[in-house]
């Protein structure tokens, strides 16, 4: 961990000038300001991700259960700006992967890009190929309100995706 900034006691603004973080599977460098005035801080940080998705993958099964391997090296730009409140950040950033396998789903190479903004993340409409077939995705995840609510938009979502027995001991045999 490392960072050089500064503090301006009379505006109350914090300006990072270098901030970095490093671990065994994510490096990260940012800059930015937090202007601490009024009510609220308000955040304006620019930062860089490089990652390796084995092992963030390998961090996330012992989170999740074994069924999570993903492959890949990348670097994502992330951005936040407003107050550091779900309701008011908002953030977006791109994640790739070369391969993977999700519970007996294989897939191939992809990214998705996501944005936050008033307490809804929203994925960036794609399509993955996934186990010799494609699955379109464009998700929202709403986090603020409570509960927590996941919207799917209608159409088709999985086409020509062919079931292992790997998928259906993973949870397509309570379906």
């Amino acid at each position: 961990l490392k960072g050089r900034g500064s503090y301006d006691t009379q505006t109350q603004l914090v300006v990072l000038e270098e901030a970095g973080l490093t671990s065994g599977p994510v490096a990260a460098t940012a800059a930015g300001r937090v202007a601490a005035a009024g009510e609220q801080p308000e955040l304006e940080i620019d930062a860089r991700i490089d990652y390796d998705m084995e092992q963030l993958s390998e961090l996330a099964r012992s989170y999740l259960g074994d069924g999570l391997y993903l492959t890949g090296r990348g670097t994502c730009p992330v951005a936040f700006r407003g107050p550091p409140t779900l309701k008011g950040l908002q953030a977006d950033t791109t994640v790739g992967w070369s391969w993977g396998e999700v519970y007996g789903f294989q897939l191939g190479a992809g990214q998705l890009r996501a944005a936050m903004a008033n307490g809804v993340v929203t994925v960036e409409p794609t399509t993955l190929e996934v186990s010799e077939g494609r699955v379109r995705v464009a998700p929202q995840l709403r986090l603020d309100p409570q509960p927590l609510e996941l919207y799917v938009p209608p159409g088709p979502l999985v086409e020509n995706v062919r079931i292992n027995p790997r998928m259906c001991a993973h949870g397509l045999q309570y379906i």
